[in-house]
């Protein structure tokens, strides 16, 4: 027995991305990450893989000494950030808030429990569409409220 489909076969067209009027907030914080640079050579960008996606390739190629790209190991990118700040550094790890849980330990252990001042700048929190079911951020507010409420 044969089976056909009722459905004809098609060909999707592409998604082409919507332009939005203004600028992402990874626009603002790569502009601001420059800044803050400027003004304190002690402030270093710390990202796990995604230098692009979390707008640090300016401040990557405007200050290469201070960027740090871990590779897609966010627990080596927390870690890193905590030694760094425990030596009089400033880092600010920028990375996707999906991929955080990958370090999720080590923000707990490393940063918050040592009290130690490392910035976590997340991008792509709650649901991001384009970007796709894996970069959603949807338990962001859970994952970091819980960690405040040990903080102080």
């Amino acid at each position: 027995m044969l089976f056909r489909s009722p459905v004809e076969p098609c060909v999707l067209q592409p998604v082409v991305p919507v332009s939005k009027p203004g600028r992402s907030w990874t626009e603002w914080f790569g502009e601001g990450m420059e800044k803050l640079a400027l003004q304190d050579s002690r402030v270093l960008a710390i990202t796990a893989a995604m230098p692009d996606g979390t707008g640090l390739m300016e401040f990557r190629d405007k200050f290469p000494d201070r960027f740090i790209d871990a590779g897609i190991a966010e627990q080596h990118a927390v870690a890193l950030a905590s030694g760094l700040a425990t030596a009089g550094m400033r880092p600010i790890a920028a990375i996707y808030s999906t991929f955080l849980q990958r370090g999720y330990d080590q923000v707990f252990q490393e940063v918050v429990l040592q009290k130690v001042p490392v910035l976590f700048a997340l991008d792509r929190g709650g649901l991001v569409g384009e970007d796709g079911a894996t970069h959603n951020g949807v338990r962001s507010e859970e994952h970091t409220s819980e960690l405040q409420s040990h903080s102080d």
